[in-house]
């Protein structure tokens, strides 16, 4: 899945540089995101808590499924109509499904870190799942890494911002993919205050 999420950056780049980018392309891209981000997390939190639920487990997983597909869907018609994030607009209508997979995810990443009992409770991953499902089928702005501007004076900064990153995810992969998850969780609430400072802009 974190595979998944560097190459879904990268596709839709490597598409324009090359010329083939295109509506059917468009559509594949999201049915692999169905894939990886929909189905993936959801099978993975089954076997590994919501199974204690017996059927409740499935149902809820299909739930998570099924407000993927609703995303995902809203996503292509927004961006056929360019209605989806822009420039000027940076913001993406409701929660993505990358980010709402890494949320899904959260207490097995916190599983990793510490031997408690109470992250692998699937009460937990159900309140969880019932949160990102509605937060990814509804109108709340949600940040857009693709569109935020970078000064030119500040791309060296994040450069060497990057580098520590990539060291630090090489050295404590669960730590820091946790502290990534919790820091666009809290900036969640000021994409949405921000968010209204476009609500005019064409």
């Amino acid at each position: 899945m974190i595979l998944a999420m560097i190459f879904d950056m990268l596709d839709g780049r490597a598409a324009r540089i090359l010329g083939a980018d295109s509506r059917f392309g468009a559509q594949l891209d999201s049915l692999a995101d169905l894939v990886s981000f929909g189905v993936a997390p959801a099978i993975i939190m089954y076997s590994w808590t919501l199974n204690k639920l017996g059927d409740n487990g499935w149902i809820a997983a299909l739930i998570f499924c099924a407000a993927s597909a609703v995303r995902l869907a809203r996503f292509n018609v927004q961006a056929a109509r360019d209605e989806g994030a822009t420039n000027v607009r940076p913001y993406f209508t409701g929660l993505p499904t990358p980010a709402a997979a890494c949320m899904m995810l959260l207490p097995l990443l916190v599983s990793f870190q510490w031997d408690g009992t109470l992250e692998d409770h699937p009460g937990i991953s159900v309140a969880i799942l019932i949160v990102t499902s509605i937060m990814m089928v509804s109108t709340l702005p949600t940040p857009s890494i693709k569109y935020m501007k970078l000064q030119r004076r500040h791309r060296v900064l994040a450069a060497l911002a990057f580098a520590i990153l990539a060291t630090l995810l090489i050295v404590w992969t669960w730590t820091t993919l946790t502290g990534i998850l919790l820091i666009y969780i809290v900036s969640i609430p000021f994409a949405i205050f921000d968010a209204r400072r476009y609500k005019h802009l064409p």
